[in-house]
């Protein structure tokens, strides 16, 4: 158990005796305490043990003696750390560390040490995002401030500003502006007892020189200048003669003698209080029947009725008011329709009538013997016929006689068709003619249609009167004449 000589005694192979002396050195395990700070884990000196948490722990080596080495452990484990990041950054990125910058967006890892020392990882899900761009239009009065309030402008034009983006970068906002200045003007107004400004916040009830401010069109200041002039109400007493009824300005219909008040604006568009004191007439009326030849014209002479009917005129009776005429009128009319019915005679068409033919050339004067219901012309011009029938006398139109010592055309030289007709006529003349005049005369003597045509052998015209029987004239330059009858569907 201790060191010294000591003396062993062996048998050796032949069976004898083999005497050790042996000088032995006794030596003694060894003893020791650590303390220990690690990330995550330790592995043992000796190897065996692997720990990953805090607490005592011992391990045993061989001492330089050979003998065991007991080591005691005092073990605190820091555990590294693990960051996940999202990062958004302007143009580029510089990691924690600093070690790098990143200028474009991705996944990167990034170490730093934690306070024990130990590692911290860093997983940073990057996003490089960068300035934005924008153009706006702004409208201002007099000034306008910039977005980012650095910048004021007092006259239109175009201009840059900065401010963040949403992402923290730079928005760089080109502006568009536009400069209003504030506007004045004087008016004039004119108001009964008081008024109320254009803004609604004054009202004045004395004439005089007031400001108002509005917004103009643009919607800066519109800085009014007022020189008012207060008017009053006014009062008068009118005497009136009316009939019937009388309205008074209002609008008010009154009807009996007496007096009454009404109020209307005056010329200074005040209260003008009238009193009107009405002595009223009243109006008339009667009826006649009467009978007139060819027009009848009513007393006031406004009116000229040619028809058979009933009618109303008014005039005045003798207080001044209304006398209102109910006429029931009895038109009488003489025939006045002539046909021609040969190159120079003429037929009046009315029954029942007596006739005296007139020269139009001469003053309408009377045709000595020509008082019959026939005409014949024996010298070229125009011819009328005054007609006396049902107690009146009325002359027709006047007709022309040409064709006196001319040729007549041949009526089987000319064709016309269809006959009847609703309207459309052709008309074949056998040969061009230099002139060829076409009348169309109703059943009353008026034309109803007249046409000239040059240089043509066949006609075709439309002829819009209504249904009846037609006298048709066809003359030409060379003073033929003849006519037929037409009939109109």
């Amino acid at each position: 158990m201790s060191s010294g000589t000591v003396m062993d005694t062996l048998t050796t192979s032949g069976g004898c005796d083999s005497i050790l002396t042996i000088n032995l050195t006794i030596d003694t395990s060894t003893f020791s305490i650590r303390s220990a700070r690690e990330c995550d884990s330790l592995r043992s000196p000796s190897g065996k043990h692997l720990w990953t948490s805090t607490g005592t722990y011992t391990d045993t080596l061989v001492n330089s003696v050979g003998c065991d080495s007991i080591i005691t452990f005092s073990l605190v484990i820091n555990n590294s750390a693990v960051t996940n990041l999202n990062v958004s950054s302007c143009y580029s990125y510089t990691v924690p560390s600093g070690d790098t910058s990143y200028t474009l967006s991705g996944k990167y890892v990034d170490h730093l040490t934690t306070a024990a020392g130990c590692d911290s990882t860093l997983n940073i899900n990057l996003s490089i995002v960068g300035s934005s761009f924008s153009r706006i239009t702004a409208n201002a009065c007099d000034q306008y401030t910039s977005p980012s309030g650095n910048y004021t402008w007092t006259s239109g034009g175009n201009y840059q500003d900065t401010i963040p983006n949403a992402n923290g970068c730079d928005s760089v906002i080109s502006i568009s502006l536009n400069i209003t200045n504030s506007s004045s003007k004087s008016i004039n107004v004119q108001a009964c007892e008081s008024y109320i400004s254009p803004s609604g916040l004054y009202t004045w009830t004395s004439s005089g020189n007031y400001k108002d401010t509005l917004s103009n069109a643009k919607g800066c200041d519109s800085v009014l200048t007022i020189n008012l002039s207060i008017d009053t109400a006014t009062s008068a007493n009118i005497p009136l003669i009316v009939c019937d009824s009388y309205t008074l300005p209002s609008g008010r219909i009154v009807a009996s003698n007496g007096t009454y008040r009404d109020t209307i604006a005056n010329a200074a568009g005040c209260d003008s209080l009238m009193s009107f004191v009405l002595v009223f007439y009243q109006s008339s009326s009667s009826s006649i029947s009467d009978t007139a030849c060819g027009v009848f014209t009513s007393p006031s002479g406004r009116y000229s009725w040619t028809s058979s009917g009933s009618y109303q005129d008014t005039i005045q009776n003798s207080e001044g008011c209304d006398s209102i005429i109910s006429f029931d009128i009895t038109i009488e009319n003489a025939d006045t329709a002539v046909l021609q019915t040969g190159p120079n005679s003429l037929s009046a068409q009315a029954n029942g009538a007596s006739f005296q033919w007139l020269d139009c050339d001469n003053a309408f004067a009377p045709i000595s013997g020509a008082s019959g219901k026939n005409f014949f012309a024996t010298q070229n011009g125009n011819y009328t016929v005054e007609v006396t029938q049902n107690g009146c006398t009325t002359r027709s139109a006047c007709y022309p006689i040409g064709s006196v010592g001319v040729e007549h055309l041949e009526k089987n030289s000319i064709k016309f068709s269809p006959n009847p007709t609703d309207g459309n006529l052709h008309i074949d003349l056998s040969g061009k003619q230099e002139t060829t005049f076409i009348q169309i005369v109703d059943s009353k003597g008026a034309l109803a249609f007249r046409g000239e045509y040059k240089h043509q052998e066949e006609i075709d015209l439309q002829f819009d009167g209504s249904a009846g029987i037609y006298s048709v004239l066809v003359s030409t330059s060379k003073g033929e004449r003849l006519s037929f009858k037409l009939m109109k569907n």
